[in-house]
């Protein structure tokens, strides 16, 4: 289980269970097609609450319903989402290196080659 802080809130998720990646994966496929139906043509306004609401999406579908809530308020703020983004890709970065790491550590331990 990896720990991290996203937005207002502390989230934890495993990483490691093909499962749990297999949910994230889906949803951040997802969230990438979805940035491709940005409204161009929109308001600044509609097009930061459409990004947004891609976000939001994001985070309910790999955390659960609601967890967008917990995560941002009210607000609609896209920098605020933009970095909770980012802060969910660099939590998804460091667990793969510490997993890593440790597997590593296990095949040095173990291996025959001492």
């Amino acid at each position: 289980m990896y720990t991290f802080k996203a937005g207002k809130e502390k989230l934890s998720y495993n990483f490691s269970d093909a499962a749990a990646l297999e949910k994230w994966e889906q949803a951040f496929t997802a969230f990438e097609a979805a940035q491709g139906g940005l409204p161009k043509d929109a308001a600044g306004s509609a097009q930061i609450r459409y990004v947004c609401g891609t976000v939001f999406d994001l985070f309910d579908a790999i955390f659960g319903g609601g967890t967008a809530k917990k995560v941002f308020g009210d607000s609609c703020d896209l920098e605020i989402c933009v970095e909770a983004v980012g802060q969910l890709i660099e939590a998804r970065r460091a667990a793969d290196e510490k997993a890593g790491a440790r597997i590593q550590a296990m095949a040095a331990k173990y291996s025959p080659k001492k």
